[in-house]
């Protein structure tokens, strides 16, 4: 098997050992330090994840292969506080180049589904932790959002951080803040980090110069087509 197409299955069947000896591989590949190999879960989903650091840039593996993304929408049944909060948005708001530095370090921004598989890690439901969201809104100490997901990674965990990608036209992972800010109400707001979110309006706001700090890039370092142990 190709490091490229280690797939979430095949990573957590590996015994710890074998865990070890594929990210120690992977390590050498990209020629970066592994960190460390250990068990993590997520909202109830056992796994195991793994960290490593090059030039001063923390990662962590993320499985590919081949995936479905997007959350399973004919099982998705909205909670009535979620019904009722997206009724009061309607009825209030009439709802209806950092590329070149990466280039330069053999690095990239995901691609819009690679962001949205970083994220929600083959789960199906319409948040990366499940269908409904806690009361409030996703603004302040919400460790629900901040803590690390199955992968490990601390991803789509701020409204207003909306995330670059390689298509200049999609941002995933918050709509800068605009239905929190705005006072759109907890569903508005909350479903800005679901998973498959994205905002169609949002690039234009960011390439006209605004929100630029607030948007961040995460980088890719791709795995090379090499064997796994």
């Amino acid at each position: 098997m190709l490091h490229a197409d280690l797939t979430v299955d095949a990573w957590l069947a590996l015994s710890d050992d074998g865990a070890r000896r594929t990210a120690d591989a992977i390590a050498r590949t990209v020629d970066a330090e592994l960190l460390s190999v250990t068990p993590h879960s997520y909202e109830g989903r056992p796994g195991r994840v793994a960290l490593f650091e090059r030039d001063g840039i923390r990662y962590a593996l993320v499985p590919g292969g081949t995936v479905q993304l997007g959350y399973a929408a004919d099982r998705f049944v909205p909670t009535r506080r979620q019904l009722d909060d997206f009724a009061a948005a309607v009825d209030l708001y009439s709802v209806p180049e950092p590329m070149a530095r990466l280039a330069w370090r053999g690095l990239r921004p995901p691609t819009p589904d690679e962001w949205e598989h970083d994220c929600g890690a083959g789960a199906t439901t319409l948040f990366r932790w499940g269908d409904d969201y806690p009361d409030g809104e996703p603004s302040g100490d919400v460790p629900l959002i901040q803590q690390p997901n199955f992968f490990g990674l601390v991803i789509g965990d701020d409204p207003y951080r909306a995330e670059f990608t390689t298509d200049p036209a999609i941002l995933c992972g918050g709509d800068g803040g605009s239905a929190l800010c705005g006072g759109s109400g907890a569903f508005l707001s909350w479903i800005s980090l679901a998973t498959a979110y994205r905002d169609p309006t949002l690039a234009e706001v960011v390439y006209d110069g605004y929100l630029v700090g607030e948007t961040p890039l995460r980088p890719v370092l791709p795995l090379t087509q090499t064997p796994t142990a």
